[in-house]
């Protein structure tokens, strides 16, 4: 199981926000290691914002393998490959303050 600062197999490229900080996901990683939705800092700092745990009461789905997308009102959009209610995976939004 990875720490939840750290995540694995990172297929989708990142998206940067209008203060320089880099956000993106990861297919395993998470407390759980079914995933992660990660922020970088322009200095160097890295936070977990998204833990994916396909648990059912969340139905955030797991192993997100897509670049998440920055909408109008600043939130970033994805989808993961896995898991949700029907085990085909799912569709989330991230506020960037999420953690």
């Amino acid at each position: 199981m990875c720490s939840s600062l750290s995540g694995g197999d990172p297929e989708a490229g990142v998206v940067q926000d209008s203060a320089g900080n880099f956000y993106g996901t990861t297919r395993f990683g998470g407390a759980p290691d079914k995933g992660s939705v990660f922020k970088l800092t322009p200095a160097g700092a890295l936070s977990t914002l998204v833990e994916f745990v396909d648990d059912g009461v969340t139905n955030r789905g797991r192993a997100p393998q897509a670049d998440l997308v920055r909408g109008s009102d600043g939130n970033f959009y994805g989808t993961t490959a896995e898991g949700g209610a029907s085990g085909f995976g799912t569709v989330f939004k991230v506020t960037p303050a999420a953690r």
